[in-house]
């Protein structure tokens, strides 16, 4: 992870991991603080949406909202998206730090194991794991940006920006692509 990366103002404020890194303010805490990177704590997840707030920093986003996800989730027609959106500070920064989006070699979750039931916090919903995502973490991240987005109807509350989108950015291994450098990608992966 890159320790050089400034911490946007929006997101000083945020607790901070004993790597020093700061814990978005979506992300599971068990009863004795302890962030679980890798689980949404679906009550501040929920409140995001129904707030409009950036699943990262916890403040009211801008009026462009920002997602981040696969090519499938930024381009079916049928993509949606499990992550609520960030300002683009936030998923900028996201997009250079976080191990799972920017580490050239991830080697996948390890909370789902960690994680002991009896320090769930009280009134936390059991947690949720998504059969249909693809399990495996995407060769190019996709970031676009939209004005409005779409919520499903029911649990676990998928989100997908509407369309046509105001930006798309390529992200592969902490840094930003163009749209040529990300389709050499993608296209490399799905031959090998």
């Amino acid at each position: 992870m890159k320790r050089d990366v400034a911490i946007p103002r929006r997101m000083r404020a945020l607790q901070r991991d004993a790597r020093g890194y700061p814990v978005p303010y979506v992300i599971l805490r068990d009863t004795d603080n302890r962030p679980h990177f890798t689980i949404n704590d679906d009550r501040r997840r929920n409140r995001c949406l129904r707030e409009r707030r950036c699943q990262i920093c916890g403040n009211r986003l801008d009026p462009l909202l920002w997602f981040v996800g696969g090519p499938r989730s930024a381009f079916d027609p049928h993509g949606w998206y499990n992550d609520t959106a960030m300002h683009h500070e936030c998923m900028k920064y996201a997009m250079q730090v976080c191990p799972y989006l920017a580490a050239p070699a991830y080697f996948g979750r390890i909370d789902t194991v960690t994680l002991d039931p009896a320090k769930l916090p009280k009134g936390c919903p059991a947690i949720f794991f998504d059969a249909t995502q693809i399990p495996e973490r995407p060769p190019v991240f996709v970031a676009v940006a939209s004005a409005a987005q779409e919520i499903a109807t029911h649990p676990p509350y998928y989100v997908r920006p509407v369309r046509p989108y105001a930006a798309v950015e390529y992200w592969h291994c902490g840094a930003l692509l163009t749209p040529e450098a990300a389709a050499a990608i993608l296209l490399a992966a799905e031959q090998g």
